[in-house]
């Protein structure tokens, strides 16, 4: 499957799917163990949302984390290129 890496402060959370950006809802990923997911997880418990990012050769995108409403599951929204 081609992945790409996900931050969240900097700090890696885990791999998506390279084609994820733009779909709304849903999103399977594979977490990796470390401070970034915990605290994207830690940003999802109290604030209800995480904004994340992927780099992209000379961009970066941006999307919003609504939830993790299973283990491996993201509900994605709001995305962003620059």
């Amino acid at each position: 499957m081609n992945e790409v890496t996900f931050r969240f402060g900097g700090n890696p959370v885990g791999l998506l799917a390279r084609d994820f950006f733009g779909k709304l809802g849903r999103c399977g990923y594979r977490p990796y163990r470390g401070p970034g997911h915990l605290a994207m997880q830690t940003a999802l418990n109290s604030a209800g949302y995480a904004r994340c990012s992927v780099k992209d050769g000379k961009n970066e995108l941006f999307f919003t984390v609504g939830g993790c409403p299973e283990y491996g599951v993201l509900e994605l929204r709001d995305f962003q290129a620059t």
